[in-house]
């Protein structure tokens, strides 16, 4: 079996990824006074950002279930597309056997990395795909729902006979080849461990589990649990899940969910009770749900090596929806307004905040978070594509105080970088998201920009471009490259209108680096080629002499 190549990069695993979901909300809320849906929301209202804002047919009076298929998903490590003769293709991390391509890349079956960059096509006539953090599922144009990926407790149809090594190995069974799970299905969502299936006929279905690393009661952190599909509801018209709960939106209009309930992501007040495990009305008059983010189709289609998407909006445990009135509203984690709550976890993003479970003996206060398991107005708001545009403006030379006060006015959140790095003094401006980084010299003068999500200023270069894309915007190959050993890595500079330096990680741009032009030393770099040059001539020339 070929091995693939080794690449040591710094990137979230996907078990680290759902962990650190679980902590808190990944997105966050945007400013009120953003340009947000004309005549769906209010300036007063908290304002969640959406990746975009036309697929989510907000007012639309029309439920067309079709208008919800997911054809382009991109999540945590892995890209699934489908094209436009409903072919099936996806690429990206293969540990779990997720990709369905018979191949599970770990170790033991000899695969040192677990990444296949180059899109696999797995079927035939799919109208639509989703993926959880460990397995994948997609819908023919049949009505047979499909999986494939890690079992976990049953998802893909393997008893585990009561086995639970899949908790800290979810590697340990998987189906890497694509199972049928179900017939008749009209639509299909995947959560972290579970499935929510809406069949033809109307009735609801979920299997799977939820846990948390976060709960009111610290025994209390698994529920809903079931290892084949259990009958959750009829006449509905939608399903969907996050990584916590699920919901369903019936005929007339009525809103069920279930699930965790630790933050009141369900909607329901149940008190001290984490897990809600039979659905509960909880809204009417609602058109659509979603959970943990608002949105069908993701918008990136460039997966860079595992690299979370910038584009994304994750709100976990929040629970969004759509009333047939245009309103929007939402419940869960850190959701406020009149009627929303506070409670004192002990047990709080994997941590025990109880002395005697703590190595050392040390003793944490409880953590306190605020909450609503009522449904309160929100807004929302596309997020800027090309957020790296505005910087446009700033000129090398720009003293520090000045890029501040910029960066200040684009109310644009930043820490300052003062110190010492390999026995050389560095300032540098980062962004809050750390996204971008402004480099300067030792006057506090502007000089470089660093750029580690969507791209150059002058909008030119993108992360996630090929060395091929790259080079025909500047139309010329690289002046200098260093590489390492195995040659993932390598590190090129152009000349254009400033120097850029672009890191190339197995042929994507992973980062960009816009540096001012210095004149001496690019006449001084010249000097050091022609003497280089001149040396290899004349050894090539007295080596012919002695021959």
């Amino acid at each position: 079996m070929k091995k693939k190549k080794n690449i040591k990069i710094l990137i979230l695993l996907v078990s680290t990824l759902a962990w650190v979901s679980l902590l808190s909300a990944c997105g966050n809320l945007a400013d009120t006074e953003q340009k947000t849906e004309e005549g769906y929301n209010s300036r007063e209202c908290p304002v969640y950002q959406v990746e975009d804002m036309d697929s989510l047919k907000l007012g639309s009076a029309e439920f067309n279930i079709s208008n919800y298929f997911i054809r382009n998903e991109y999540q945590y490590q892995n890209h699934y597309y489908i094209d436009s003769d409903n072919n099936l293709w996806g690429y990206g991390d293969n540990t779990y056997g997720q990709l369905g391509n018979g191949q599970q890349y770990i170790p033991q079956n000899d695969y040192d990395n677990g990444f296949e960059m180059t899109p696999y096509k797995i079927a035939e006539n799919v109208v639509h795909v989703d993926f959880g953090g460990y397995f994948m599922i997609f819908l023919t144009d049949k009505g047979e729902l499909y999986g494939a990926g890690a079992n976990l407790n049953g998802v893909m149809g393997i008893d585990v006979s009561g086995s639970e090594e899949y908790v800290a190995n979810p590697a340990v069974t998987v189906v890497s080849e694509p199972v049928c799970l179900m017939q008749d299905v009209k639509y299909a969502r995947a959560g972290i461990r579970g499935i929510t299936a809406l069949k033809k006929d109307g009735s609801v279905w979920w299997w799977g589990e939820i846990r948390t690393t976060s709960a009111k009661n610290i025994k209390d952190t698994v529920g809903v649990r079931y290892a084949e599909p259990e009958k959750m509801l009829e006449d509905a018209i939608y399903v969907t899940c996050g990584n916590f709960c699920a919901a369903a939106i019936k005929e007339d209009g009525t809103l069920w969910t279930w699930g965790n309930n630790t933050f009141g992501s369900c909607g329901f007040d149940s008190g001290d009770k984490d897990f809600i495990e039979k659905p509960v009305k909880v809204l009417e008059d609602v058109k659509m749900v979603w959970m943990d983010e608002v949105r069908f189709d993701s918008i990136e289609n460039r997966l860079s090596y595992g690299m979370i998407s910038p584009y994304e909006c994750n709100y976990a445990y929040v629970t969004f929806a759509e009333k047939k009135d245009g309103s929007l509203v939402a419940c869960g984690y850190e959701v406020e307004g009149e009627g929303s709550k506070s409670w004192s976890y002990m047990l709080y993003g994997d941590i025990l905040r109880t002395p005697d479970q703590m190595n050392g003996g040390v003793e944490f206060e409880p953590v306190t978070v605020v909450y609503s398991d009522i449904f309160q107005p929100v807004a929302f708001c596309e997020k800027d594509r090309k957020p790296q545009l505005k910087f446009k403006d700033l000129k090398y030379g720009m003293p520090a105080e000045e890029v501040q006060e910029f960066l200040s006015n684009l109310e644009i959140n930043y820490k300052i970088v003062d110190g010492i790095s390999d026995e050389e003094k560095v300032y540098e401006i980062v962004t809050e998201d750390q996204y971008f980084r402004f480099c300067f010299d030792d006057k506090l003068k502007l000089n470089a920009f660093y750029y580690g999500a969507y791209g150059t200023r002058n909008g030119k270069i993108m992360i996630g471009m090929t060395r091929a894309e790259v080079e025909n915007v500047f139309n010329s190959p690289f002046l200098e490259e260093f590489s390492n050993d195995n040659e993932i890595y390598s590190t090129s500079f152009y000349q254009d209108d400033s120097i850029y330096e672009i890191g190339y990680l197995d042929g994507i741009v992973y980062y960009v680096k816009e540096s001012m032009i210095d004149e001496s030393k690019l006449k001084n770099q010249k000097d050091e080629n022609i003497q280089s040059n001149t040396e290899k001539t004349d050894s090539t020339q007295s080596d012919s002499i002695e021959k």
